[in-house]
């Protein structure tokens, strides 16, 4: 299983915060967002990361390299324009082998992702997309479910 992690945004809402660095390498706890996110995908057993990136792409390879130092595989896929979310993993599609994970490289989580595995597998669906009830969601994607929790409206 891989981890794609899109990394590759202006980070526009936070310059006033990350100046001349990429969104995902600020430091949150003394660790660029995107360490968080390495070491997350360590503890969930996956080994195999390639992160998407384009604005300032430099910062992530010149800390990251190739990911042994953190004791994964990284593979970086570097846009020389930005493709958005979709375009970025479709840029990417050389790299994908089978099923795999994607996150954005601004987020940190403790995601158990066996459970959500388990829970993909036991639906037998071609993607399952984690979301959460929000008191403000009309500043982010919406989606509608069914009474089966499958997606109907995006």
């Amino acid at each position: 299983m891989k981890l794609f992690i899109n990394a590759g945004g202006k980070g526009t809402r936070l310059q006033s915060i990350s100046r001349d660095i990429p969104k995902p390498m600020l430091p949150i706890c003394g660790k660029p967002v995107l360490h968080h996110l390495v070491e997350w995908a360590k503890k969930n057993n996956i080994h195999d990361i390639v992160i998407m990136s384009g604005y300032k792409a430099e910062y992530i390879t010149n800390y990251f390299k190739d990911g042994k130092e953190f004791g994964v595989h990284i593979t970086h896929s570097v846009e020389e324009t930005p493709l958005e979310s979709g375009g970025a993993i479709k840029f990417a599609q050389k790299y994908i082998d089978g099923p795999f994970i994607y996150i954005s490289g601004d987020h940190i989580c403790e995601i158990d992702l066996k459970k959500m595995l388990a829970f993909h597998q036991r639906n037998n669906a071609d993607m399952t997309i984690l979301v959460h009830k929000s008191s403000h969601p009309y500043d982010a994607d919406i989606l509608k479910t069914n009474e089966q929790g499958r997606i109907i409206q995006f």
